[in-house]
């Protein structure tokens, strides 16, 4: 510094001011960076300003959301995830959650078949499976409900942990409780 104020004829009292300027544009640079690294939804809020096409943050942004309860979430960013890489299993899960909550059955059931091809681990599966046949329920096609029902019992049945890359969701994969009959049912099954 001392060598730009001589280069530039500085007075040597003024580079004692100059420096306490630089250092306070240096602090409010700073502090406000910071704020973009105070938390996870600021910091992936802030990769979505300034990034195009990035799916994971999108899709961070919704499970950060989605963490913090439905009334925060809503379809967010999921879409743009699913439009950046339309067979992410996790946020086609949420999605296919928010839609079924929010009374669009045949939505969800098309991303619950979206996020079920890419989930290996068989109790996630038969979680995904129960999903949708309570969506098919909600339709009044009892044929398919049957189906998905038998799929999730056989799915539950199978060995866990056959995949290491079955994602996490912040959002539960079984969205809407069981009828006692097909709990009880599914229950006797697995103890037999």
């Amino acid at each position: 510094m001392a060598d730009w104020a001589k280069q530039k004829r500085l007075p040597a009292a003024l580079l004692p001011s100059i420096s306490v300027l630089v250092l306070v544009a240096l602090t409010a640079v700073t502090y406000r960076q910071i704020r973009y690294w105070d938390d996870n939804l600021a910091m992936w809020s802030r990769a979505l300003q300034v990034t195009q096409n990035n799916w994971v943050a999108e899709d961070m942004v919704a499970g950060l959301l989605a963490s913090q309860g439905p009334h925060r979430a809503g379809r967010g960013p999921l879409p743009a995830a699913l439009a950046i890489l339309p067979s992410e299993p996790t946020s086609s899960l949420m999605l296919a959650i928010y839609e079924h909550q929010h009374g669009n059955p045949q939505e969800a059931i098309r991303l619950y078949k979206v996020a079920v091809a890419g989930m290996d681990d068989p109790l996630e599966q038969a979680k995904l499976y129960q999903n949708m046949a309570v969506a098919y329920r909600d339709l009044g096609d009892q044929v398919q409900f049957a189906k998905y029902i038998r799929m999730s019992a056989r799915s539950a049945s199978r060995p866990p942990g056959t995949s290491p890359r079955t994602p996490s969701s912040p959002w539960p994969a079984a969205i809407v409780p069981w009828p006692k009959p097909v709990a009880q049912s599914l229950h006797s099954r697995e103890n037999a």
